[in-house]
């Protein structure tokens, strides 16, 4: 039982450093696929019937909350990023649909 929480541990380890890496060079088509591998080992390690100490232990040992906390601020900071460049076309998108309401109307309106 040790053994699959050390492995499981491990590979949950390997996989946050993977979906880290994959975000820094934006690569987005491959998370989803590799969020999917997270859950399965989150959910096979939910399974095991270990002691908290065992799993505290295991935690610290392969350092799984320091890469969680890095995927999280790394998603948190891509998120902002993303959230920023959809606002900035929407403002844009406003603008240019007002502007060319107002120029249009004006246009029209004048006798030839």
């Amino acid at each position: 039982m040790k053994l699959d929480l050390e492995r499981g541990m491990e590979n949950l380890r390997n996989v946050t450093c993977k979906l880290i890496d994959k975000l820094q060079k934006n690569d987005y088509d491959s998370l989803e696929n590799l969020m999917d591998e997270r859950q399965k080992l989150l959910d096979n390690l939910e399974k095991l019937h270990c002691t908290k100490d065992q799993y505290r232990d295991a935690v610290d040992q392969f350092q799984v909350i320091t890469f969680q906390q890095k995927l999280s601020k790394i998603m948190a900071e891509k998120k902002h990023k993303l959230k920023e460049k959809i606002d900035d076309i929407s403002k844009r998108k406003n603008l240019t649909k007002g502007y060319n309401k107002h120029i249009g109307a004006s246009i029209f309106s004048k006798k030839i």
